[in-house]
């Protein structure tokens, strides 16, 4: 800040550099996802889903502090609070079972488009 309590220059570049990164990232109410397109059979045609990785929504939820998280059983409430309120499925898996093609099928078996991706290892 300026003597002035303005920002300077340097300090209003950075703001409009990480505005317009966060306007390049797709976001669910504030979650960044990755599109994902998989072949429908049924259908003959691709379908897109938003996967959303569990670590950005606890992010999201509680910060980047991890120190501050609860415990896995409240965070997991909000998780299926967030995922309820969203329409979006959740997926978990094993790292030797774990496949984005899986949970696509899971969110498309429930109706969805967005799933939440969870990683067990």
């Amino acid at each position: 800040m300026s003597d002035k309590g303005f920002p300077t220059e340097v300090e209003r570049v950075e703001r409009v550099e990480k505005v317009a990164g966060l306007a390049r990232e797709p976001r669910i109410r504030g979650v960044k996802f990755e599109w994902f397109e998989a072949y429908n059979r049924e259908t003959v045609s691709f379908d897109q889903y938003k996967v959303v990785n569990i670590c950005h929504l606890i992010d999201h939820l509680f910060g980047a502090d991890w120190s501050k998280h609860p415990t896995y059983e409240e965070s997991g409430e909000a998780v299926m609070r967030w995922c309820e309120d969203n329409n979006a499925a959740y997926y978990a898996a094993d790292r030797e079972n774990f496949f984005i093609r899986a949970a696509c099928d899971q969110a498309s078996k429930e109706g969805k488009n967005v799933v939440v991706v969870e990683d067990l290892s």
